[in-house]
């Protein structure tokens, strides 16, 4: 895989950030794919992974085959993704392992060793004015100060909660989709390098 032009393969690193030194290049493969039986069995075992619809020029992705850790050769860290926060070696944040939901996609970004990132998401049919109660009451309980603005573009309507507990800058968008009849919550719980990246240059400077 590319580093804006820099070469980047296991031999780049003796560990994954837990340590582990079973590491494997993994091939990336881009695009909407038919998630077949077979098709799941070759992920699970590391035949390829999945890069999503937007391809990142990674042609190969270094994977821990031990602790499923990534290496996010664009953005520089390590990356996991999980379906519960007791998938992850090290322990979330309890801003996001206690966030109230039953079920969502977890992730966790690790960078030079350290804390970079935490996010969840997940898809509801729950009226967006109760979901956003519900955030909104969680962020108060945890002695944060959100503010809240709204924004529209088509048949999306979109409301953002923003706060910072030291020195973490936490974001969640909730997203209502007209068509879908559904509403998008993802929250993100950032380091200072990580928000700027995302592009919450803004809110950094507003913190």
């Amino acid at each position: 895989m590319s580093l804006w032009g820099k070469t980047v393969t296991k031999e780049s690193f003796t560990h994954c950030p837990n340590g582990h030194e079973e590491l494997k290049d993994v091939p990336v493969l881009y695009g909407l794919l038919a998630w077949t039986p077979e098709l799941h069995e070759q992920a699970a075992n590391l035949e390829f992974w999945p890069g999503g619809c937007v391809g990142m020029g990674e042609k190969t992705k270094v994977i821990c085959t031990k602790c499923r850790y990534s290496y996010d050769a664009n953005l520089a860290y390590w990356e996991k993704q999980g379906t519960h926060p007791s998938d992850f070696e090290r322990p979330l944040s309890k801003l996001i392992a206690a966030f109230p939901i039953d079920q969502a996609a977890y992730y966790q970004g690790i960078r030079d060793g350290a804390f970079y990132s935490e996010s969840l998401c997940y898809w509801s049919s729950e009226k967006t004015g109760q979901i956003e109660a519900r955030i909104l009451r969680y962020l108060r309980q945890e002695r944060l100060n959100p503010s809240v603005t709204k924004s529209s573009f088509q048949d999306r309507r979109t409301l953002t909660i923003k706060c910072k507990s030291n020195d973490r800058w936490i974001v969640v968008d909730i997203t209502y989709h007209g068509h879908m009849k559904q509403t998008y919550i993802r929250v993100d719980v950032l380091a200072e390098q990580a928000a700027r990246i995302a592009d919450r240059s803004a809110f950094v400077a507003e913190s």
